[in-house]
């Protein structure tokens, strides 16, 4: 597996700037090809376009690397502003609800900004995550 030197650590960047960057490395035909390694998780992304940047995914339960289970995905990845760790996600689909809980219970995440409304000009933006 080829290793990519991503100094979060070292970087500190507005979340405009840091969106737009993880955009652009989303969009490469290496995460592209990962489609059709796991289709599986093809569904589990609400936009085909901004796919989790892999070196900085966030993973559920296993450690493992290579633990691509369906019940292990989610859309997010953990970005770094300000100096502080932040996980940014897609809006819960109905089928990765489950799975964004768990992804806040694991990280024990603090707070949750829901960026979006449900929905937006007549199109469904985020799946209602919560009662």
């Amino acid at each position: 597996m080829e290793q990519i030197d991503f100094p979060l650590e070292r970087m500190n960047r507005c979340t405009s700037t840091e969106f737009k960057l993880l955009s652009f490395m989303t969009q490469t035909q290496k995460h592209v090809d990962k489609l059709y390694k796991h289709p599986d998780q093809f569904p589990l992304n609400r936009h085909t376009t901004f796919m989790a940047f892999e070196p900085t995914r966030v993973r559920l339960g296993n450690d493992d690397p290579n633990a691509d289970k369906i019940d292990n995905y989610i859309n997010a990845n953990m970005i770094n502003i300000s100096g502080k760790k932040i996980i940014a996600t897609q809006g819960p689909l109905t089928v990765t609800i489950r799975n964004f809980w768990r992804m806040v219970e694991q990280y024990q995440v603090p707070s949750i900004y829901m960026l979006c409304k449900f929905i937006e000009n007549k199109q469904k933006k985020c799946d209602r995550y919560y009662p």
